[in-house]
């Protein structure tokens, strides 16, 4: 029992390297979007965090953050102008695109992610 558990925890680790990114952060466009933003903008990375709304400071956001959330936009927006009616979404850092509202970049995870912990701690705060 122990040999097949080691080979599958040597398999997964091998196999880590021949994984590769979602088909969105592939793309040229959006690699090449990253980078014009990234160097027109994140120089003086402080100096554009500082300009940031405050919710999206608040949660962290950064300018390399800022740039791939917009570039992934700008991409999208370009792949259904390119399609011709056969437009479907692709994936992104594993995650498919969204829109931002209040600083959260998945408003619909993170509101049920909350509606989830409200019953938990409400559970242990009477134990």
């Amino acid at each position: 029992m122990r040999i097949s558990y080691a080979l599958y925890v040597l398999l997964g680790i091998l196999s880590n390297n021949a994984c590769e990114a979602s088909r969105g952060d592939r793309l040229e466009y959006f690699r090449d979007c990253v980078r014009k933003c990234e160097a027109a903008n994140c120089t003086d990375a402080a100096k554009y965090e500082a300009n940031l709304p405050r919710e999206l400071r608040m949660f962290g956001w950064t300018c390399e953050s800022d740039c791939k959330y917009n570039c992934v936009h700008k991409t999208e927006t370009q792949r259904r102008l390119e399609s011709r009616g056969n437009f479907k979404p692709i994936q992104y850092f594993g995650k498919w695109p969204t829109t931002r509202v209040i600083g959260f970049d998945d408003f619909a995870a993170s509101l049920g992610a909350f509606a989830n912990a409200v019953p938990h701690i409400y559970f242990l705060s009477y134990q």
